[in-house]
Formats: C-alpha cells, structure tokens, sequence
C-alpha cells in the first residue's frame, strides 16, 4: 500500500503530460494499481485520458482503455454502482473513443446500460 501511495502521487502528476506514450504508461500503471484503490485509480486515468486529445486515436490506446473499462465492470462493479462519480468517469473516459468511433467503444457504450442490470 505504501508504494501505491507513492504511484498514485506521482501519476497525478503525470497526468499533467498530455503527450500519447505518457498518457498511455499512466493507464497501463493505474490498471495495475486498481485492486489498491479502484476509485483513486480511475481518477487518474480520467485526468490522463480527455476527449479529443490524440491518445483516443490511437488504437492501441482505445484497447487498452475498452479493457480496462470492461474490468472495472466485472471486477469492481459494485463500486461503480453504487458511486455516481466513479460512473461518470468511466462514462467520460469510454466517450473519449467513442467519439472517435472507436469499435469497441461504441459497442460497449451500448453495453454499459445492461452491465446495471
């Protein structure tokens, strides 16, 4: 837990750094912290990932992120139930490649409706 603190700090930070590869190495971290802190750790990959900015063009970055997303509804589904801005960042994070027009997104926008059920 003491170093997910440290990372956590830290990737806060970066998040600052709007360029693709950071963005994507913050993500990519964040989802290896989760089971720490789920909430803290989306947090920082919804400050690292904003719409229209270039890492939601990235393929490799829309499949990364889709996965991700599709975690936190498996694995930390009550969390995000039950806690509205958790929610709301998983929902501005997937639009980031929805409106791309990213495939995988989109089919799983229309998914996340079901996921509540």
């Amino acid at each position: 837990e003491g170093f997910a603190e440290e990372a956590f700090a830290l990737l806060d930070l970066l998040t600052f750094f709007r360029h693709p590869s950071i963005v994507h190495h913050i993500v990519q971290t964040a989802e290896h912290l989760a089971p720490v802190d789920p909430k803290r750790a989306f947090a920082i990959v919804h400050s690292a990932v904003r719409p229209g900015e270039p890492y939601s063009y990235d393929s490799l970055a829309a499949g990364v992120t889709v996965s991700l997303t599709e975690r936190y509804l498996a694995e930390f589904r009550e969390i995000v139930v039950t806690d509205f801005e958790l929610l709301s960042q998983v929902r501005s994070v997937l639009d980031a490649f929805v409106l791309v027009g990213w495939p995988a997104a989109v089919s799983l926008s229309y998914r996340l409706g079901a996921a509540f059920r």
